[in-house]
């Protein structure tokens, strides 16, 4: 939960030029890992000062007490209270809402069963066909649905189209499916073994619904922290452009229909000269200000890396 920053790292990064410490890439990497952080040992008014700019949470040392006997320190914490307003009760936390599971169905019967099975761990929103479900997708959208539970013998080819639906939209396409069939029969037509994430028969009990929508969203959550991992690893911390790890997976994930491509490499000249006059900070912002170009300056879909740094 905190970070702890030891007093000989404090004291040896304080006497360094501001562009030659790691120590405020230290704390901007903690705040980004949702940490706190404390450093020690702390002993004057300039440490206290370059501490608070580079964002350090907490501090502590000698600047401000020595140890001391505990009637000593009584002392000291009554004399800086102050008086303050009674402080008024505070309303409850709104509880969070429940997380959306939608139900796509012909049977109402199984619909009423799965809304009571389910009755207050998720809020139950069912539809009888691919028109109805998308309507409360567009609705709710892509944050509401934990999951979607879809008959696999909807009328219509319904199934067929509504996997489709999801899974050419990038706003929907991270929702678990969990298709149903009726008896364990087969599914002729429909290519819900590639689009879904699994299966159950109806006739199961409900108990063993409720754990596979379990796992399927823990392995949902699971490859949203991964994919913001991997795009943390593939991404310049300074520009936010892909570095050379990112450009090699965009490479490597283009289509033979996006080629041919065109590549434009640029180099900039008086980067040395800018860091050996001005320092490396005054260089970074250069970097990031033709960043900055590059982003406005072309379409989404082109792929951007800085690949020196």
């Amino acid at each position: 939960d905190i970070l702890k920053l030891e007093m000989k790292f404090i004291q040896n990064e304080i006497t360094k030029p501001q562009e030659q410490s790691i120590l405020k890439d230290i704390i901007s990497m903690a705040h980004r890992m949702h940490l706190s952080v404390v450093a020690e040992g702390v002993e004057s008014l300039d440490q206290v000062q370059r501490l608070r700019t580079v964002g350090c949470d907490y501090v502590q040392g000698y600047f401000f007490a020595k140890p001391m006997p505990v009637p000593e320190f009584e002392t000291l914490c009554d004399a800086q209270l102050v008086p303050s307003k009674p402080i008024a009760p505070r309303e409850p936390p709104a509880a969070p809402p429940l997380p959306g599971l939608l139900v796509v169905d012909e049977d109402q019967n199984y619909c009423q069963r799965v809304q009571k099975a389910f009755d207050g761990q998720y809020q139950v929103l069912t539809a009888a066909d691919n028109e109805q479900a998308m309507d409360i997708l567009r609705d709710r959208g892509s944050g509401g649905i934990a999951a979607v539970l879809l008959s696999a013998t909807l009328p219509n080819n319904g199934a067929d189209m509504l996997l489709k639906n999801l899974r050419q939209d990038p706003a929907y396409w991270d929702i678990p499916v969990l298709a149903t069939v009726l008896n364990g029969e087969s599914v002729h037509g429909v290519p819900l073994e590639l689009d879904t994430d699994d299966f159950l028969c109806k006739c199961h009990p409900l108990f063993d619904l409720h754990r596979r929508i379990q796992r399927l969203r823990e392995l949902s959550a699971f490859r949203e922290r991964l994919s913001v991992l991997q795009d943390e690893a593939s991404r310049d911390p300074l520009t936010g452009l892909l570095n050379r790890r990112g450009l090699q997976a965009a490479m490597d994930s283009l289509r033979k229909e996006e080629l041919p491509m065109a590549v434009f490499i640029f180099d900039l000249d008086t980067l040395k000269q800018v860091n050996d006059t001005c320092g490396h900070q005054a260089g970074d912002q250069m970097i990031q200000v033709f960043a900055n170009l590059l982003t406005h300056s072309t379409r989404h879909g082109d792929i951007l890396c800085r690949y020196g740094g």
